[in-house]
């Protein structure tokens, strides 16, 4: 059988390597020595470029103190959590799936946008982009469609933030729900 993960492998030690180059350079050394912290990535810090400027554009939000404090616990999380990978200890567990609610035109799609950016630059997402779907892109027009749509949706935004505009569309008895059952399956199973 063959090694299918080949080039990931390839990828992720050339990253790593080229840091523990990076950071050799900058300290006058002459042999680089690959460290913990090369392979982690940089140190998730909130002061620190471009991550301060999104969490100062979230912060302009008006009105949303327990998204602010929910924001603020899972960087802390997320400091901890680094801290604990480089002590060689198991990572915790951070919960990345959010549910926005509210009435139409309050800016739950405008704050899943700057969430997902948050965990772009706290180094949480392989990928790093936002895909936004309206619920109509999962239904499909006859039994199984919608199921296949929803997978094809979601392998898609693997690595990146998925924005389900309008998701209360899917609360229904039919297709909707199969579509709520096949979320449920694929990102409880991850």
């Amino acid at each position: 059988e063959s090694f299918g993960n080949a080039h990931a492998v390839r990828v992720l030690f050339e990253r790593v390597y080229r840091r523990a180059i990076s950071r050799c350079a900058e300290r006058g050394g002459k042999n680089a020595e690959i460290k913990v912290e090369d392979i982690l990535g940089p140190r998730p810090d909130p002061n620190s470029e471009p991550l301060s400027s999104v969490l100062k554009e979230f912060d302009q939000y008006v009105g949303l103190a327990s998204v602010k404090k929910n924001v603020n616990q899972l960087l802390a999380l997320i400091q901890a959590s680094y801290q604990d990978e480089l002590q060689l200890s198991e990572p915790r567990e951070i919960p990345l799936n959010r549910i926005f609610l509210g009435n139409p035109g309050t800016g739950k799609t405008s704050v899943a946008r700057v969430y997902g950016k948050i965990l772009k630059y706290s180094g949480l997402l392989s990928h790093g982009g936002v895909l936004e779907k309206t619920a109509s892109d999962f239904i499909g027009r006859y039994i199984g469609q919608s199921e296949e749509r929803t997978k094809q949706i979601l392998e898609s935004a693997q690595g990146k933030v998925l924005i389900i505009d309008e998701a209360y569309s899917l609360n229904d008895k039919h297709f909707g729900k199969k579509v709520i059952d096949t979320i449920v399956e694929k990102v409880h199973n991850k």
